[in-house]
């Protein structure tokens, strides 16, 4: 290792060596000196990439599948095309839209396509790290118009990628570095339009474009964010620098700033469908009115923000900044004529972060978050440069400036962090750091040199104390992440319980393999199968190759959560609005979407395990019904009602007139079980309950009526309990055990998210009771000393209609052929009937029966149906993206300008 480095540092000592190649040798090699520390506290855990949230059940999976699409769509695209439509998301979703937040048109994360499976972590982990390198690249692209000295640039991308916020984000949910990444190269083409002669030809400001097509194939959630903050920098910059001109530059920025977005067009108007098509702009902001947005945050908000100002932790605050930023935000202030531009743009942007109401609007429009921090960290870095090159005027007021300020956030983090040797430790690290600032600033030889090293110091000091353990004064942060190899093992784990001739497995696989490959399948027997799985990664399914019912994506298909929402599956099992967990083991539900094997759980020794139940009456992909009602006579029935309702007769969104059409009498005769509740080390007040103890509280739920117990035992029927109104009164939330199944509460006081999908009530499917020789009981508990409301506690026999799922078998799809993008088979009808697929619906979703296009009926909520004619048909579904060809002409109108455009320029280069 000592072997290499020297033969870096000489290659780069070499007089030979351009400078701007110096400049960038240099800052790889710090670069990685700084994250080979880094990972330090990674290694000594055995930790990896992959975060505990997340990473495991979004990104990771994300990634890999990636990988096998691009491999897949390049072995086969003359032949099958690109394919759109997968029935690994979730229950079946739009690859597009659905991933395109997660890396799906990202180039970086292109290179998944380079590893096989086995490697997938590494490379993973490899392009994570490639990601930040590039932050701090770009950002030296970015600052040469204004920082002449190459050691101070280096310093200024060191800052900026090696940020707290970058960690803290991208670390996480890798896409947020993304920004980070295009947006110097955004500003950077701002600049050069604006520094153009308005009376020679002007030249395509490339670096312009170049950024908002990076940031649009990345989709509109990250790319809106992008504009709103370029919109304020050139407002600013081009107001200060071209006042009386400024006008006259609003028309070319607008049209290169639609050039480069309209160049994206093939990625970016799938991925918008999918936003305005999903579920993402249902969550409301966080406040109950409108006048709170406008105000500040609380006194203890912004106290937090001090204690954390210099000083990283990793579950209070992601605003720290570099130590001597704090030196380039007085400069900018103590400046009166130097750098107007950004001490107005630091001034703006930070006043803004100040206020909830640019939080709510950087983050779509839901809860206020501080995700646009990042721009906030540029100017401040710029602002930094622009003081460091300066020479004698760190003044002694300015020095009693930043002591005082340094030195309040260091005794408010001191005050609010428990006192150990760890933050003795830290105290006294960062009390040093701060004391010799000032005499970094002296004018003397090799000034810049060393302001470099104390940059690196401080940068990889912070990262360590971010990282590091607890007991050493760090966050802790880095146990936040699976051990290496430790997510392929438990996702192969989730799969391989499922026992052998339950499933054929070979039929599966092939499926999806042959489907995704575009290769054309004839399933004759009809033997679509999805598996109800959920122990491990909730994206599981897009790693192990499998038809899934799992869904954990910031953009999801709405009609899907409407389904969950309206028979309260999720909160049963632990869900949210962005988290669909499977059916609950509700057996009708599983059945009616070709669930052939489900997950339930068995107690042992105050321990819950997984195992795989196999499910006799899962129903084939696309069966017939013969008479179904409206969506408004559903919602009137309560969610086990809903669940016969379904396996007998269809509920449609719009009115179908046929002479078939008609509803009937669908209700089932929900048995009410006497029950006597038994509260233990509670208190319980009205509807309010508090715990006595913090391991000991539960409700013991004891069942006094036996007559359906062998009719439950043998599966004919399931039981529930039905929770009035239960919320959690104190904490944000805690997961608790109702039987053998997890529920997560949350404080609807407190959480305005729209993260809980239930309006009042929880329905759990108990599917395990315990016996104590005389009577059958189960608990709820791991309550921990917290503060309940709950109105009241019903349980309920629910026999399973399985008459009517055996109706479902009389007539179905055969012949069921798979091609990418499209499913077709034949049916024979005798009467008018309804052919119901088990497929989410959307408006990209085609059908053609018998050589004529026909209607496309969402159904049951969040599936797909048409409606046949008695005889003998044949049967195409075809699905193409929404956006998808309009956003391919869009680009391919977008490159023929710029090609011309630059053809009659007068600068060609880049």
């Amino acid at each position: 290792g000592m072997v290499i480095i020297i033969k870096f540092w000489q290659f780069f000592k070499k007089r030979a060596i351009a400078d701007h190649h110096r400049l960038y040798l240099l800052y790889t090699l710090l670069f990685v000196g700084i994250w080979g520390l880094w990972v330090l506290p990674f290694l000594l855990r055995g930790n990896g990439s992959i975060s505990l949230g997340d990473g495991f059940n979004q990104y990771y999976p994300a990634f890999v599948y990636i990988g096998n699409y691009i491999r897949n769509t390049v072995s086969s695209f003359f032949i099958n095309g690109i394919g759109q439509f997968d029935f690994r998301i979730g229950l079946g979703d739009d690859v597009f839209a659905t991933l395109n937040y997660y890396g799906f048109g990202d180039i970086l994360s292109s290179l998944s396509a380079l590893a096989p499976l086995k490697y997938a972590e590494l490379v993973f982990s490899g392009v994570l790290l490639l990601r930040y390198y590039l932050c701090g690249f770009t950002f030296i692209i970015y600052c040469k118009n204004y920082v002449n000295n190459p050691y101070l640039r280096i310093c200024g991308g060191l800052m900026y990628a090696g940020c707290t916020f970058g960690l803290l984000f991208g670390m996480r949910f890798f896409m947020f570095l993304t920004p980070m990444i295009t947006l110097p190269l955004i500003l950077r083409g701002v600049d050069d339009l604006l520094s153009q002669d308005r009376t020679s030809k002007r030249r395509l400001s490339k670096w312009l474009i170049l950024g908002l097509f990076f940031q649009a194939l990345n989709g509109f959630y990250f790319l809106y964010m992008q504009i709103i903050i370029v919109i304020i920098y050139f407002c600013v910059v081009a107001f200060i620098r071209q006042r009386n001109k400024f006008f006259t530059y609003i028309l070319p920025m607008t049209l290169h700033g639609l050039l480069g977005i309209a160049l994206g067009g093939y990625i970016l108007l799938p991925a918008i469908y999918g936003v305005f098509n999903s579920n993402r702009l249902t969550s409301g902001p966080s406040f109950t009115s409108l006048g709170e947005l406008f105000v500040f945050h609380d006194v203890r908000y912004y106290l937090t923000k001090l204690s954390q100002l210099i000083i990283p932790e990793a579950y209070k605050a992601s605003t720290t900044i570099p130590l001597i930023m704090l030196v380039g935000i007085i400069f900018l202030w103590g400046s009166v004529k130097k750098h107007k531009e950004f001490r107005w743009l630091l001034g703006i942007t930070g006043l803004l972060f100040l206020l909830p109401f640019m939080g709510v609007i950087m983050n779509g429009f839901s809860i206020a978050t501080d995700r646009w921090y990042y721009a906030i960290l540029l100017f401040g870095s710029i602002g930094t440069l622009l003081a460091l090159q300066e020479e004698g005027w760190f003044l002694s007021s300015r020095r009693l400036i930043f002591y005082l300020i340094a030195f309040l956030s260091l005794t408010a983090n001191i005050i609010t962090s428990e006192w150990t040797l760890g933050t003795a430790l830290r105290t006294a690290v960062y009390s040093f750091l701060i004391y010799i600032v000032p005499y970094l600033l002296k004018p003397q030889r090799k000034r810049e040199q060393r302001i470099l090293i104390y940059v690196s110091v401080t940068v990889t000091v912070s990262g360590l104390f971010l990282l590091g353990p607890r007991v050493l004064g760090g966050s802790g942060f880095s146990a936040e992440f699976k051990g290496y190899g430790e997510t392929a093992m438990e996702m192969e784990a989730s799969i391989s319980i499922i026992n052998d001739g339950t499933v054929n497995n070979s039929t599966v696989i092939d499926n999806h393999t042959i489907n995704n490959t575009g290769n054309m399948i004839t399933d004759t027997n009809n033997s679509f199968a999805r598996w109800d799985t959920y122990s491990s990664s909730r994206g599981t399914s897009l790693v192990m190759d499998y038809y899934g019912t799992t869904e954990y994506f910031s953009v999801m298909n709405r009609y899907v959560i409407d389904f969950f929402n309206s028979l309260l599956i999720s909160p049963g099992i632990n869900g949210g609005s962005f988290d669909t967990l499977g059916l609950d083991g509700r057996i009708e539900l599983e059945s009616l979407l070709s669930v052939s094997n489900y997950m339930d759980f068995v107690s042992t020794d105050d321990a819950v395990s997984s195992i795989m139940v196999d499910n006799p009456l899962a129903l084939p992909l696309g069966f017939t019904y013969d008479n179904w009602i409206s969506r408004e006579q559903f919602e009137q029935q309560d969610p086990l009602e809903k669940m016969s309702t379904l396996t007998s007769t269809a509920v449609m969104e719009e009115q179908i007139i046929t002479s078939q059409t008609g509803s009937s009498d669908h209700s089932v005769a929900n048995i009410p079980i006497e029950i006597a509740v038994e509260y233990l080390n509670i208190s319980r007040y009205g509807d309010l309950l508090y715990t006595d103890s913090n391991e000991d509280g539960k409700i013991r739920i004891w069942l006094a009526d036996h007559r359906w117990y062998d009719d439950y035992a043998d599966k004919k029927g399931e039981l529930y309990i039905k929770l009035e109104q239960l919320s959690l009164n104190t904490n944000e939330w805690r997961n608790i055990m109702v039987g053998n199944k997890s529920l997560q509460l949350r404080n609807n006081l407190i959480d305005y998210s729209n993260y809980v999908v239930h309006p009042e009530d929880f329905w759990v499917n108990i599917t395990e009771l315990q016996f104590n020789g005389d009577d059958y009981y189960f608990d709820i508990y791991s309550l921990g000393e917290n503060e309940f409301s709950l109105r009241d506690i019903k349980v309920f026999y629910h026999p399973i209609n399985q008459t009517a799922i055996n109706e479902r078998r009389d007539n179905f799809l055969e012949n069921l052929t798979f091609e990418t993008n499209r499913i077709s088979g034949s049916i024979t009808s005798d009467k008018p009937e309804l052919l119901f697929l088990s497929v989410p619906y959307s408006t990209g979703w085609s059908a053609v029966v018998d050589g004529e296009k026909v209607p496309v009926y969402r159904t049951n909520i969040a599936f797909i149906s048409v409606l046949l004619e008695p005889g003998e048909h044949d049967i195409r579904f075809t699905y193409q993206t929404p956006g998808l060809k309009m956003g391919f002409y869009l680009s391919l109108c977008a490159l023929i300008i710029i090609m011309i455009l630059n053809r009659f320029t007068a600068d060609k280069r880049l």
